[in-house]
């Protein structure tokens, strides 16, 4: 990397905080997977007492595909999808859905049998702060680039240093900031490393080794008094020292089909996490007299979760299980009690978000439906078609605007008697 590219980016992220757990960009609405704190909690949405029979729809345009989510800074809305020229990181204005940059690269990738249907990525959310955006392809490729015009301000391809530089599906986790460090989990099955890269430079900080990726995206929270960032592995589960890359604890968490695309969630004290059929359990992780443990606190039958990561409102835990072809259910964290289960069928995958005491549940129909999460009984206050393909990327709300990505369009939608944004 040349001096003056290093400059360059060292000024733009003159204002990094160094010890942000999340993005700390004054402007940024939505900075991130699952939000400003990855917990899939919507701060600076406006939800109405009353939800209207209709959204106002600001804006549809043609948008390349694959699962990525957009995230939102300024006045700008941020993508990373697939189309002919290969993956592309693109700007848009906010107020039309208008191109301002699109920057380019050829990936090549070859889709198997299995995941076919989900198409060729790119899967990761990208990830915006301080006026740089960061991209993880399904390659492996991870690129920092000037969100005001689009320059290339540096790049690092794992594709080149693992003998099998993908997962199964591809690479689908998310980057995460912490500490002035960009944190990714890179290799393939059987072989990878955690790795924290320098926000300004690229240049790596440091590197865990060990086991390949998971699908899943990692968090960073405190745990008995100690912040970590919390991740999956192909096979375990794992809280790491963001600031060293040092190992704090570790213990067993296996999948069939290596299936691991929860994000962790904290509630209660606990960490809260299922899987592909696997149920949910609550894991107490603890700082003793020998080292750290995270022992099982409980465990509860009927509520595997295969894709979706679920949200935390009300003291209760949202979660959305691919049993009974998927079905809504709320968890009591302290006893892992089930007291509430949905109607069945609602699909394979459903992406929640919390807005206050509201739960907005986005399916892979393309279908938004809002609950009311204060009654014994959950009542749906509102449904609403919000794209007319598959909906399987996180959707970005903010103000009084709601912001999804089907499968090749980007919609606005808007709540009526907000500002046109």
């Amino acid at each position: 990397m040349s001096q003056g590219i290093r400059h360059s980016l060292a000024a733009v992220l003159v204002a990094l905080a160094a010890g942000a757990a999340h993005p700390q960009g004054e402007d940024a609405a939505w900075p991130q997977w699952r939000g400003p704190d990855r917990d899939g909690q919507a701060p600076g949405f406006e939800a109405p007492v009353r939800w209207p029979a209709r959204l106002e729809k600001l804006w549809r345009v043609e948008v390349g595909h694959g699962h990525s989510g957009p995230v939102v800074a300024g006045d700008r809305i941020y993508l990373f999808v697939r189309d002919e020229r290969g993956e592309s990181a693109e700007a848009r204005r906010l107020g039309d859905g208008s191109l301002l940059w699109r920057r380019s690269y050829p990936t090549a990738y070859r889709v198997t049998s299995e995941a076919r249907w989900h198409g060729r990525g790119p899967f990761s959310t990208p990830l915006v702060t301080d006026g740089v955006l960061y991209t993880y392809g399904i390659a492996e490729v991870l690129s920092a680039w000037r969100a005001s015009d689009g320059e290339l301000l540096w790049r690092r391809d794992f594709g080149q240093e693992f003998e099998t530089p993908w997962t199964y599906y591809g690479t689908s986790l998310s980057p995460i900031l912490t500490a002035g460090k960009v944190i990714v989990h890179a290799g393939g099955p059987g072989a990878g490393a955690l790795v924290a890269l320098d926000a300004t430079t690229g240049d790596e900080r440091w590197r865990l080794g060990g086991e390949g990726p998971p699908y899943g995206s990692a968090i960073v929270t405190e745990l008995d008094g100690v912040r970590q960032l919390v991740s999956l592995t192909q096979n375990r589960l794992i809280g790491v020292d963001p600031e060293t890359g040092g190992l704090l604890w570790s213990r067993p968490f296996k999948v069939g089909y290596d299936n691991t695309v929860q994000t962790p969630l904290v509630a209660a004290g606990l960490l809260v996490m299922a899987a592909w059929e696997t149920p949910a359990r609550g894991f107490r992780v603890r700082r003793g007299e020998v080292g750290w443990t995270a022992a099982v606190e409980w465990e509860t039958p009927q509520s595997a979760i295969a894709y979706t990561s679920p949200v935390s409102i009300g003291g209760r835990v949202w979660g959305f299980s691919h049993h009974d072809s998927g079905r809504l259910y709320r968890l009591d964290p302290e006893s892992g009690r089930i007291d509430w289960r949905g109607a069945p069928r609602r699909g394979e995958h459903a992406s929640l978000v919390a807005a206050g005491e509201r739960l907005l549940v986005f399916t892979d129909d393309g279908r938004l439906e809002v609950f009311d999460t204060t009654a014994a009984e959950p009542a749906s206050l509102a449904a609403y078609e919000v794209t007319s393909s598959a909906q399987w990327a996180h959707p970005a709300l903010f103000g009084r605007h709601i912001l999804v990505k089907g499968q090749g369009e980007l919609v606005l939608w808007r709540l009526p008697g907000a500002d046109a944004g």
